[in-house]
């Protein structure tokens, strides 16, 4: 009987235990566990260091050849062998997702926020202040921490009558840090809505009755993504554009009142290597190579800004390319022989997209006729995946019904 009574006992302390420490878990999830000028200076120094970071790893790469093959007699013709010594050392970053440029104006709001609030030596989980945002100078702001110990400023202010309205918020889904905004006016049902979520990817939408734009950076693998819509009585435009990095195809399908037209991009390490463009109504087509990717000729002589007879490009002293429109640059930094040509649809051949046609050999030898049309044509439904955001498709909802409902409640009005 004894031992039955301590381990009665034992069993009631243990489920007293148990319920003050459900009950201190429960309070930890509903009140702040900071003050409100702590946790503003906490997502501040985050914000500044993922800005930081950036701009540190997006300098363009490039080993500095400091022996250029200028001929002494003349300063504008350079071989073959001068341009690839800086061409193979080159880096080209334009795929690269750039992170500072979108988040600067929030490190710049959190900075405003912080240095109002201690000006007012406000101590309390709130604050009413003002503060500038964007183009706007002194919106009321009012600062508030989240159940989920986020920070919560939103914005107002009237201009000639007009209302505006901004919810942004800074947290972490896990350890990942997030920003999130949403920007209002008065007219209904029409919104702008940003998302960065560290480690995975910035969104952003523009929604009104009529038409819509979605923009999805991956920042991992620099997948870009982009489908804008508008409907009206006349006609029903779209606009796709998809980076590939698993092909290096960038890709623009526009099909508009205004002119319909297909677009490809091929990159390499070093930036673009071959670019199609078709003019759907017209039948036109531009093509572009780089000639640094394709092997025969051997000089360049090219007087910036000059119509000097003798700009070209050259293979064993004969000039090839006479009409083509020439893009050459080198520097220290950066090498580019690239030429365009125009052509109507029938005249292109494989011979001319392979440069054989000039006597030329292109390194890329998967670009054929073939290869343009099935890149094309399958565009739309291989990219299709990076059209869903939070379980809503872009191309196939009922946006309206569905949109504005899977935003944050937190930064709504």
């Amino acid at each position: 009987m004894k031992k039955l009574h301590i381990l009665f006992v034992f069993l009631i302390i243990l489920f007293l235990s148990s319920c003050d420490k459900t009950d201190t878990d429960l309070s930890d999830d509903t009140v702040p566990s900071e003050n409100l000028i702590d946790l503003v200076i906490s997502y501040q120094a985050k914000l500044t260091s993922i800005i930081e970071d950036d701009e540190a790893s997006n300098q363009l790469l490039s080993t500095i050849q400091n022996n250029l093959a200028f001929d002494e007699e003349d300063p504008y013709y350079n071989t073959r062998e001068a341009f690839l010594a800086t061409y193979n050392t080159q880096r080209d970053n334009a795929q690269d997702v750039q992170l500072s440029s979108h988040l600067m104006i929030y490190k710049d709001l959190l900075d405003d926020v912080v240095e109002e609030i201690e000006a007012q030596n406000i101590e309390s989980i709130e604050a009413q202040i003002y503060v500038d945002f964007r183009d706007f100078m002194e919106l009321d702001a009012y600062v508030s921490i989240t159940s989920d110990q986020g920070i919560l400023v939103k914005l107002t202010i009237s201009i000639y009558g007009y209302e505006y309205y901004y919810g942004i918020k800074f947290g972490y889904d896990d350890e990942d840090f997030y920003l999130r905004e949403l920007s209002m006016g008065e007219e209904p049902g029409r919104f702008e809505y940003f998302e960065f979520l560290e480690n995975h990817q910035m969104i952003d939408i523009r929604y009104t009755e009529y038409s819509y734009w979605y923009r999805y950076q991956n920042q991992n693998d620099n997948t870009y993504y982009e489908i804008s819509k508008e409907d009206s009585q006349y006609y029903d435009d779209y606009v796709l554009s998809w980076f590939n990095p698993n092909t290096n195809i960038r890709t623009r399908i526009i099909r508009t009142g205004e002119g319909n037209k297909n677009h490809i991009e091929l990159f390499n390490y070093q930036g673009i290597v071959f670019s199609f463009s078709e003019y759907i109504d017209s039948e036109r087509i531009d093509v572009a190579w780089q000639l640094l990717e394709a092997a025969g000729w051997d000089s360049v002589y090219y007087e910036e800004n000059t119509t000097n007879p003798l700009n070209g490009i050259y293979k064993d002293g004969e000039k090839i390319f006479s009409d083509a429109r020439m893009n050459i640059d080198l520097t220290h930094m950066f090498a580019n022989v690239r030429v365009q040509y125009t052509f109507m649809k029938s005249e292109l051949t494989n011979d001319i997209l392979n440069l054989s046609a000039y006597g030329l050999d292109f390194n890329h030898e998967e670009i054929n006729l073939d290869f343009i049309e099935t890149t094309i044509a399958n565009s739309f439904e291989e990219s299709a995946y990076l059209s869903v955001y939070r379980g809503i498709d872009f191309v196939n909802d009922d946006l309206s019904q569905t949109l504005y409902a899977a935003i944050d409640e937190d930064i709504k009005p």
